[in-house]
């Protein structure tokens, strides 16, 4: 009898993993075709499948296109992701509450990876790559989520957008970003 109980438990377990990744497969089709709706092109992940537990994506479609955005440092190899951005949100909106105006702004302080200091709103530059990869897309602060997500060039990445982000007239922009 208790080899018959766990052998049944193991099978309802089973069964269980099978309907979440059944459940999950079918949200992931559900949000790919919501964004192709939006007019929105979709491309493969951009993150392994293990990072998945550090971000739930999320589509929802009313009055305002809201998905996930993950901003990359890719010069210090470190990464903010923000749960649900409005495509009617300007850059600058979130990107002010991350990075001081000035050095040594007493609202907003330095990220701690920022050593140097350099990462100040008015020094960032935003892009992201081509649907080609040949080249890089700078992207206003200014500018909409919106019109970056229509933008011909952007691919969202199945999960999440995904915008780079450096100091501009840096040794980082200028030998790995403008050099392309």
């Amino acid at each position: 009898a208790v080899f018959e109980k766990a052998l049944s438990k193991k099978r309802e377990e089973e069964a269980a993993r099978a309907k979440e990744k059944e459940r999950k497969e079918a949200n992931e089709e559900n949000t790919t075709a919501l964004l192709r709706q939006a007019g929105i092109k979709v491309g493969p992940p951009a993150f392994p499948p293990e990072w998945e537990m550090h971000y739930k994506p999320t589509v929802t479609i009313g009055e305002d296109l809201r998905i996930p955005l993950c901003f990359l440092y890719e010069e210090y190899r470190q990464f903010d992701f923000v749960q649900l951005v409005g495509e009617s949100d300007t850059l600058y909106d979130h990107l002010c509450l991350m990075f001081p105006a000035r050095k040594g702004d007493s609202e907003v302080q330095a990220p701690e990876w920022d050593t140097r200091g350099d990462y100040i709103l008015g020094n960032l530059v935003v892009y992201f790559p081509s649907s080609s990869g040949k080249n890089m897309v700078t992207v206003p602060l200014e500018a909409p989520l919106g019109n970056i997500l229509h933008h011909p060039e952007f691919i969202f990445s199945k999960n999440v957008a995904v915008l780079y982000v450096c100091v501009g007239n840096s040794t980082f922009w200028k030998s790995r970003v403008a050099a392309k």
